[in-house]
């Protein structure tokens, strides 16, 4: 039911717009942070603005998912043309977007029971925590080097697994984006409305930047294009209405 209203919001908000025949582009991207990508219907905010930016200049998005980490490596191997998220250390080689595509506010999350201090990065090291994927690469190095000496670190391709790990008490601290973080709350507390656990009050310790995430590619060429086909997307203002639509989307269905 969920996805028959998903898809059946963006069809009537527009946001679905057909692309014609042209050069396709293999981008790789994580395997789920909805509402900025969700793998079942190839949509979401970063999709759908990548989608849209690289018709403009005529050229198809095709999407691989996987791991940051097996993105990277798909990338920095030949097989991808351009990633959703990545950074320098991750792929050097890469030919990084003019202006970013989303911006990020990664938090540390934890349960308002336990009155975790969480005020600096460092404070990280005395906890459990689990980190979304590629995590370390992509957080500030402070972040790397708390959860190096911590009792456990994971991370997790797929993030409705750290909210999960965060409510059954496997982790005491989650690092993830907030809206991302709402989205999987509210997954789980639908699947299981009767469950006391993820009904437990949380906190956010805001330790983190906000984070800019600029698509790479793997030429200047294809870069050039992207940049184009962006700024077209904003100078018009389809980059707000497609943005619009899923903080309508989100505010209508998902968090009621």
């Amino acid at each position: 039911m969920r996805v028959v209203l998903l898809l059946s919001f963006l069809l009537l908000s527009g946001a679905w717009l057909p692309l014609s025949a042209a050069t396709v582009v293999q981008i790789g991207c994580s395997l789920s942070i909805p509402p900025y990508v969700i793998p079942h219907n190839n949509r979401g905010i970063m999709l759908d603005l990548l989608r849209r930016s690289l018709a403009n200049a005529g050229l198809t998005l095709q999407l691989e998912y996987n791991s940051n980490h097996s993105n990277a490596d798909g990338f920095n191997q030949g097989r991808l043309d351009g990633l959703c998220v990545t950074n320098q250390q991750a792929t050097p080689s890469a030919f990084f977007a003019s202006l970013p595509l989303v911006s990020f506010q990664n938090v540390a999350i934890s349960l308002e029971e336990r009155s975790l201090p969480l005020s600096t990065i460092s404070d990280l090291r005395h906890y459990r925590v689990q980190g979304f994927s590629l995590a370390r690469q992509l957080l500030p190095a402070e972040f790397s080097t708390a959860v190096s000496a911590a009792p456990l670190y994971l991370e997790q391709g797929d993030q409705i697994e750290q909210v999960r790990a965060l409510f059954a008490g496997e982790a005491d601290v989650i690092v993830m984006e907030k809206t991302v973080f709402r989205y999987f709350l509210s997954q789980l507390r639908r699947q299981n409305p009767t469950a006391a656990a993820a009904s437990k009050p949380y906190r956010y310790a805001e330790l983190f930047p906000h984070t800019d995430y600029y698509p790479a590619f793997r030429t200047a060429t294809l870069r050039d294009q992207f940049d184009q086909g962006f700024q077209q997307l904003r100078a018009s203002g389809e980059e707000q209405r497609i943005i619009q639509s899923y903080e309508q989307l989100l505010a209508d269905y998902l968090f009621r």
